[in-house]
């Protein structure tokens, strides 16, 4: 349970308000100027490392959002929230991940996002009795919504380029981001020997190899031999879908600093559920879409909450 003293409430604030003006929409905006500077280019592999750029910003936005809800979900616990925000690392945040590919409970869920029970919206005055029933269908189909939409978010965690999903281990793609930090460790270049190598792996032109290395074997034991790489097809048209990506994280992030805003003030309400059933249900289903969970999963949502 989260009571908080004026001062405490003040200095979060000040942190919520940055969040949601352009904390929460800093990498969306650098990826959306990275961008557009990667239309008005004609060089290749000029555009090609604008590409390499957007993707670690997309990686960089979701870390922002992992440690804005660990930060809830702790302090639920603790009480303090201003201390699980300042001292939460990368590896607490993957653990968040975990979570969420394992599937986040309603109550985690309805912490994250400021989602009060219908008892607590009775409480607070925000429902009547009448209205107990309609109040807890909305706020079951918004977990099961939210719940596939942060798994969404994990799968990218443990993900291989080809779309695969992995173990709970760090999969290729975060470990491509990882390492794209240190250039060295981009395996790009022009020279005859890197274009006969990889070339001779089957990549095309437009990939960005970076070393990801070593693997494990089956057994648990680490293999060194070989360069052990991952990377993306920078193609115009996946460029364009993780800046659009970014967008759309940013703007959760952005209205989730909000709502956490307004539960400052009025912890028993929430405008997410405020909205018409009919709407919250048209939102559920374009978050599907967006998923990148597996088909049988969403399938399995649309069938319990059909659009009417």
């Amino acid at each position: 349970m989260i009571n908080l003293n004026e001062e405490d409430k003040g200095q979060l604030r000040i942190i919520l308000e940055a969040q949601a003006d352009i904390g929460a929409k800093f990498h969306g905006m650098i990826a959306n100027t990275l961008f557009k500077a990667y239309e008005e280019s004609t060089n290749p592999a000029e555009r090609l490392l604008f590409g390499l750029e957007i993707f670690c910003k997309s990686m960089q936005i979701l870390e922002d959002l992992g440690l804005c809800c660990l930060t809830w979900l702790e302090a639920e616990k603790s009480g303090d929230p201003l201390g699980e925000f300042l001292n939460k690392g990368t590896g607490k945040i993957f653990q968040f991940y975990q979570r969420c590919a394992a599937g986040l409970t309603d109550q985690e869920i309805m912490v994250i996002n400021c989602l009060p029970s219908a008892e607590q919206a009775l409480a607070a005055g925000t429902i009547t009795t009448a209205q107990v029933d309609e109040y807890r269908k909305k706020l079951s189909l918004a977990c099961d919504g939210l719940r596939i939409v942060f798994k969404g978010f994990a799968a990218v965690y443990t993900e291989k380029p080809d779309g695969q999903i992995g173990d709970l281990k760090y999969g290729d793609i975060l470990n491509m981001f990882f390492n794209v930090k240190h250039g060295v460790k981009i395996l790009w270049a022009n020279r005859p020997l890197s274009q006969t190598y990889f070339r001779a792996k089957g990549l095309p032109p437009t990939t960005i190899p970076i070393l990801v290395g070593p693997r494990e074997t089956p057994d648990g034991s680490t293999a060194r031999r070989g360069l052990h790489f991952a990377g993306f097809d920078f193609t115009e048209g996946f460029i364009r879908r993780i800046n659009e990506n970014c967008f759309y994280i940013s703007k959760t992030l952005s209205s989730m600093a909000q709502m956490r805003l307004d539960w400052l003030d009025h912890p028993g309400k929430s405008d997410f559920l405020e909205a018409p059933y009919g709407d919250l249900l048209k939102m559920v289903h374009e978050s599907l879409d967006r998923s990148r969970v597996p088909e049988d999963e969403k399938a399995a949502i649309r069938k319990k909450w059909p659009l009417e």
